[in-house]
């Protein structure tokens, strides 16, 4: 619920810069662990016969958990703090832009969490 009202605010230009980007980022990493532990649940309380695919679901989703969390500790801890200092050019490896290296570490993210569900 708190990054659908983050991502709104973020779309209509409501928050300030570099809030939006802490907020979008800090809300969505503390999507993923939760995510791990409702599927680790799910895989209990499924018939024996349908394990296979609760395990498989939750391998994904650890890989899901990986990824993205990789790339918003990066975003939040070293990304923003150089775009707020002024030294983002030293980093821009790292920044999560369309088609850099973090925005495709955060689509086969969101792909194993398609895969996943």
């Amino acid at each position: 619920m708190t990054f659908s009202i983050v991502q709104i605010l973020q779309v209509l230009d409501l928050v300030p810069s570099p809030f939006d980007e802490i907020l979008i980022y800090g809300s969505s990493l503390v999507i993923a662990t939760p995510y791990v532990l409702a599927i680790l649940a799910l895989h209990y309380t499924v018939a024996d016969d349908k394990k296979l695919w609760t395990h498989a679901a939750l391998l994904f989703g650890v890989m899901y958990a990986i990824f993205v969390s990789f790339n918003y500790v990066v975003q939040l801890a070293t990304v923003v703090p150089a775009r707020m200092q002024g030294t983002i050019n030293d980093i821009r490896l790292l920044d999560q832009t369309p088609h850099s290296l973090f925005w495709d570490v955060d689509a086969i993210g969101y792909i194993f969490l398609g895969f996943s569900t």
